[in-house]
C-alpha cells in the first residue's frame, strides 16, 4: 500500500503592508496603508521591531481598515509603520510513495 510522504514544507512571511497609525493593546479595528492581498480568515503578523503578534482577520471594512481577533494573551501596542506580513504558515505537499 502506498504511503503519503511530505515532499516540501515552506512558510511565507512576505511583508504586505504597514500600520497606518499606532495601535494600543486593545483595538480590534486596525488601519493599514492598504488591504490589498488580505482576506478574511488570514493570519497576519504585526511587527514593529520591538513587539510582534499574530492576529486573525475577521473582516475588511474598507480599502484600508480590517477587523481582527488578537491571538496573544497579552496583546501588544505597535508603532505606526509597523510591518504587516503573512504569519508563518507551514504547508505540506504530499506525494504517494512506497511504504518501504
Amino acid at each position: 500500500m502506498a504511503a503519503k510522504r511530505p515532499l516540501l514544507s515552506y512558510y511565507s512571511t512576505a511583508k504586505i503592508t504597514e500600520l497606518n497609525g499606532a495601535i494600543n493593546n486593545s483595538v480590534e479595528s486596525i488601519t493599514l496603508d492598504s488591504t490589498e492581498g488580505i482576506r478574511v480568515g488570514q493570519v497576519l503578523l504585526i511587527d514593529d521591531g520591538s513587539n510582534s503578534e499574530q492576529v486573525t482577520v475577521t473582516g475588511i471594512t474598507s480599502a484600508t481598515v480590517i477587523t481582527v481577533t488578537r491571538h496573544a494573551t497579552s496583546p501588544q501596542a505597535h508603532d505606526t509603520n509597523a510591518a504587516v506580513s503573512h504569519a508563518p504558515v507551514w504547508n505540506n505537499i504530499y506525494l504517494r510513495g512506497s511504504s518501504s
